[in-house]
């Protein structure tokens, strides 16, 4: 009798053996992906950060840098921070980060509660009819200055100067010692 229980249960389990390694492979190259796209998201606010960061010359002895790279990051740090090309819509929002980036917030805002989330973020829907956002220049006036701690805490950390916010249903990367917007990733929040 006890045989005649163990057996079925022996076949459904070699059976499922093949699911479930599938189940974990595809999970695997999944997160693999989801790893390439943060590393790509977080080498273009490095590039950034370090581009408009850089306000003074380096000191030679700091680095160990060939002279013509030396001197070229140099002649960089001459440049005022404002003629500095500023980086285009989409530069560092790329495609695959601001798919990415859609998914984590849709999924904190179906985990937070049953409406999108829209109460939990203390707005109604008159805050999202904000002015959008424009590369390079500062927040519109009457634009959401939420910074919701909670709901970034999906996203991949910032610097020091940079946050995200909220601008309608766009999520902006701000620059807060240039008080510039960086980069736009429009209709980011679902609909209400």
């Amino acid at each position: 009798m006890f045989a005649s229980r163990v057996l079925p249960l022996a076949v459904v389990l070699v059976l499922a053996a093949p699911i479930v390694a599938t189940a974990q492979h595809v999970d695997a190259a999944e997160k693999a992906r989801e790893d390439e796209t943060v590393t790509a998201f977080l080498r273009a606010v490095d590039e950034y950060v370090f581009v408009h960061g850089l306000v003074e010359p380096l000191r030679p002895d700091l680095l160990c840098l060939p002279k013509n790279v030396y001197d070229a990051v140099n002649d960089w740090a001459a440049t005022p921070p404002e003629a500095r090309p500023a980086p285009g819509e989409g530069a560092i929002f790329l495609p695959a980060v601001g798919d990415l980036f859609r998914h984590r917030i849709a999924r904190m805002l179906r985990n937070s509660d049953g409406n999108g989330g829209y109460s939990t973020m203390g707005w109604d829907v008159g805050d999202l009819a904000a002015p959008p956002a424009v590369v390079g220049e500062p927040l519109a006036r009457g634009a959401s200055n939420l910074t919701l701690s909670w709901l970034f805490a999906t996203l991949p950390t910032l610097p020091e100067d940079l946050e995200y916010r909220f601008v309608g249903r766009d999520l902006v990367l701000l620059d807060v010692r240039a008080s510039a917007v960086v980069d736009v990733l429009r209709r980011t929040l679902p609909r209400p």
